[in-house]
């Protein structure tokens, strides 16, 4: 083994011992206290981590332009990251959630009776997530809830620590599916099976296919699992908020369904029906944008043409 591998091979080792023992010494200790320290440290990490802090403010510069000023920003930049650490304990913790109770102790849910009226008709369901919020609650209150739900995410470069993420977000009954190519079809079945499968869209990657479309005011290219699942089964989607209150509760609101319109035109209806999803997801960011993930970068890739047009330039 060379001296690489090897100081990575150590560098895993002790981040799965660090999370391993860190999983269980946190859901051990109350809650409320964890979490404030979990935001201290994410504000900590902000102050800290220059790169990314730039990063952040660069991405709220892009979305609100002059429409907000520096201050505002930087408080939303700040809370942000606040917020991210919370999120990180608050993941750990999920395993602790077995029981409607559990849920009712820190969740209020709104809406969730629209999904099961469209299951009683007949219907699977597409939910849609984004990274705002504890997201990972709404998964887990899915799979207490629903007879079936599928959840798509990336994996993790280490074997241990995906197998430990897998366990974590598959606790309460989720079928956690890992992105790659096979991952359609595991969520297309869940739908024909007139269950519950749930993406998240709202963030830049080049591993699945995508379109332009605008988010917050500027093109952004945009994942199109959702639509192209919509358009296959008919299936409603369901975008689905969760933010977290003063009290450290949280909320969920179920949104109005999202249908795929097919005019015969694909390619139009395609870019239609992705700005349509994606409208339904940004609707609940402006509503507290500070609970968003503004470190990652949402307008990263950009359109040929004005690919183009900077060459030129």
């Amino acid at each position: 083994m060379g001296k690489k591998k090897g100081l990575k091979k150590l560098k895993y080792d002790l981040l799965y011992a660090f999370v391993k023992g860190g999983v269980k010494v946190l859901q051990k200790m109350p809650r409320k206290p964890l979490l404030r320290t979990g935001g201290r440290l994410g504000v900590l990490a902000y102050k800290l981590m220059k790169s990314e802090r730039l990063k952040t403010l660069k991405n709220l510069d892009i979305a609100y332009g002059d429409t907000k000023s520096d201050s505002e920003k930087k408080w939303i930049a700040k809370e942000s990251w606040r917020h991210l650490g919370m999120n990180a304990i608050e993941t750990f913790r999920l395993p602790l959630l077995n029981t409607f109770k559990d849920f009712n102790d820190i969740v209020t849910v709104t809406g969730w009776e629209k999904i099961t009226k469209v299951q009683l008709e007949g219907s699977g369901v597409i939910g849609l997530c984004a990274h705002h919020g504890c997201f990972e609650l709404v998964n887990a209150y899915a799979g207490l809830i629903e007879k079936g739900v599928t959840v798509v995410g990336a994996p993790l470069k280490d074997e241990r620590l995906n197998e430990l993420l897998i366990q974590n977000r598959s606790h309460q009954g989720q079928k956690y599916v890992t992105r790659s190519a096979s991952a359609f079809k595991h969520l297309l079945n869940g739908i024909l099976s007139k269950e519950l499968s749930i993406l998240l869209v709202d963030q830049d990657t080049q591993k699945v296919k995508n379109v332009f479309v605008d988010f917050m005011g500027t093109q952004a290219s945009t994942p199109i699992g959702a639509t192209i699942l919509a358009a296959k089964t008919g299936a409603p989607v369901f975008p689905i908020s969760i933010t977290r209150n003063e009290d450290l509760s949280h909320a969920i609101v179920v949104g109005d369904p999202v249908y795929a319109v097919q005019t015969g035109d694909k390619e139009k209806d395609l870019i239609d029906n992705t700005q349509r999803i994606s409208d339904s997801q940004v609707h609940f960011i402006k509503q507290k944008p500070e609970q968003w993930i503004w470190l990652h970068e949402r307008w990263k890739t950009r359109p040929q043409e004005e690919e183009k047009e900077s060459i030129k330039a």
